[in-house]
C-alpha cells in the first residue's frame, strides 16, 4: 500500500477528539513514518487528557426586582 494512503487511512480511523491533531497535521503537510505519526499521536493524546480534565461550574441565580432611582417607579 502506498504511503500516503497508509497515512490517510490510519488519521481517518481516529476518533473525534483527534479532530485538531488531524487538522494541524494536514495544514502543516507534514510527512511522517507510521511509526513517528504514532509517537506524535502519544504526544497530542496526553495533551488532549490534560486540557480535558477542566471543571465548568453554572451557579443560577434569580433576578431581584429593585427600584431603578433614575425611573420613576419602574422595576428591573
Amino acid at each position: 500500500m502506498d504511503h500516503g494512503v497508509s497515512v490517510d487511512l490510519f488519521l481517518q480511523s481516529l476518533p473525534q477528539s483527534f479532530l485538531q491533531f488531524i487538522m494541524s497535521y494536514q495544514m502543516n503537510k507534514l510527512d511522517s513514518t507510521l511509526p513517528e505519526l504514532l509517537n506524535m499521536l502519544k504526544t497530542a493524546k496526553g495533551t488532549l487528557k490534560k486540557e480535558n480534565n477542566s471543571v465548568l461550574l453554572v451557579r443560577s441565580s434569580r433576578m431581584s426586582k429593585k427600584k431603578d432611582k433614575n425611573s420613576k417607579g419602574a422595576y428591573l
